[in-house]
């Protein structure tokens, strides 16, 4: 619906399934984020809001992980709506307490991503910095994944980490001065690697990148902070 120009049409089905006492948990909070992202992009982020703490308050007491994820969704919406305080408390919460083993590599990295531009607003660059570089891939425990497991019916929110892990760790690194060539084709190898050829618009999306200034440091910061406008 989305992609047809239908918005209004994408936002009342998103509406309806978040709506559903039978969605997965998953597919809630990938869906969450969906719909904060459109009402960011749409100019109401008060809307992503009152949405995200419908869906925290109907989460159990005992799905600690799902509601840090809320969290960092939330973060993004606070800083939209240029509440500073909210946002860096939110985000430091997830930061505190996720725990790697339970959290995708994707979250990780859009956690340090956000906090570092955080950092940056209040003309804080050192440690911009430091929380960019905290998300680096290397940085990442090395007995964990950075993609969800080879699967042909990977699908909602595990194939969506799949590309956030991958744009977000190219943002990271374009943003502390070590994302060249030789890691570009590194992790459209590895992508690949997996044999699901559901990923080959990541290929297209880098050698794209390799010619022009899509990830330049500049180009990045423009992009996260439209959001915040």
């Amino acid at each position: 619906l989305r992609l047809d120009g239908r918005e209004r049409d994408a936002v009342d089905t998103i509406q309806k399934l978040l709506s559903s006492e039978d969605l997965l948990l998953d597919d809630r909070i990938g869906m969450t984020r969906d719909y904060a992202s459109m009402m960011i992009i749409g100019g109401t982020p008060g809307k992503a809001l009152e949405e995200i703490n419908r869906q925290l308050a109907r989460l159990a007491a005992d799905q600690t992980d799902a509601d840090l994820a809320m969290l960092l969704i939330r973060s993004r919406v606070h800083a939209a709506l240029k509440d500073w305080e909210m946002a860096e408390k939110d985000l430091t919460r997830f930061i505190e307490t996720a725990r790697k083993p339970s959290i995708s590599y994707s979250d990780f990295a859009e956690a340090c991503l956000v906090r570092g531009f955080l950092f940056e607003r209040r003309d804080r660059k050192d440690e911009a910095s430091q929380a960019w570089r905290a998300g680096l891939r290397k940085n990442w425990l090395k007995q964990l994944s950075f993609f969800s497991p080879n699967d042909r019916l990977l699908d909602g929110k595990p194939m969506r980490d799949n590309f956030r892990s991958l744009l977000h760790f190219a943002m990271l690194a374009s943003l502390v001065g070590e994302l060249g060539l030789e890691e570009t084709d590194s992790i459209v190898s590895e992508t690949m690697g997996t044999g699901d050829f559901k990923l080959s618009s990541i290929v297209k999306f880098f050698d794209f990148s390799k010619d022009n200034s899509v990830l330049a440091p500049d180009h990045i910061r423009a992009i996260v902070l439209d959001q915040y406008k």
